[in-house]
C-alpha cells in the first residue's frame, strides 16, 4: 500500500468533514487490530466517528440525486 497516498487521501476527507486538518493517523495491520486498539485506548486519541459525513450522507445524497433523475421504477 502506498501509505503517502493513504494519508493524503484520509487527510483530505478528514478537511472535508470537518473542516479541520487530521491529527495523528494511526496505521493498524488489520481491522481487528484497530478495534482492539480503540476499544484499549482513551476515545478521547480518536475522536468521534465521521462514519455519518464521509460514508451515510454522501451516499445519501448521491441514491437521492439518482433516485430523482432516474425515479423509484429504474
Amino acid at each position: 500500500m502506498n501509505r503517502a497516498a493513504a494519508a493524503n487521501a484520509v487527510s483530505t476527507l478528514y478537511e472535508i468533514a470537518t473542516g479541520r486538518e487530521p491529527g495523528e493517523i494511526v496505521w493498524c495491520d488489520s481491522p481487528a487490530e484497530a478495534a482492539r486498539l480503540v476499544a484499549a485506548e482513551d476515545a478521547e486519541r480518536f475522536g468521534p466517528s465521521l462514519r455519518e459525513q464521509v460514508r451515510t450522507q454522501p451516499w445519501q445524497r448521491a441514491r437521492a440525486e439518482l433516485m430523482e433523475a432516474w425515479g423509484r421504477e429504474a
